[in-house]
């Protein structure tokens, strides 16, 4: 995925190396006030969480390369919910839920 300008293959140690220079050049600071420093390996965790938001978690534990779902699922607490307690809420109360959220009256078996 990260090749030199002759298509010769970087490895790890390089591609780390690549990051922080670029985190430099951006005068983007690692410490995050955490504790933790960013790390290379954070842009992994950014993608689950993004593709968490808009993808099926299988589908995102199958392009993470994840063989339990379980590892997957850490980044589902950083997931938006909208609006789905007030759409479950309903369901239970026994109102239709508008077409089109989540959880649709389609969904209700």
């Amino acid at each position: 995925m990260f090749c030199s300008p002759i298509g010769a293959v970087r490895d790890e140690g390089q591609i780390r190396d690549m990051f922080y220079a670029a985190l430099v050049r951006a005068r983007i600071d690692r410490n995050r006030g955490t504790g933790k420093d960013l790390v290379f390996h954070d842009l992994r965790h950014t993608f689950g969480t993004m593709a968490i938001e808009r993808f099926p978690l299988p589908t995102v534990q199958a392009w993470m390369g994840h063989a339990d779902i379980q590892t997957t699922m850490r980044c589902v607490h950083h997931r938006d919910r909208g609006d789905e307690a007030d759409v479950l809420s309903a369901l239970i109360e026994g109102e239709r839920v508008p077409t089109g959220t989540e959880l649709s009256e389609s969904d209700v078996i």
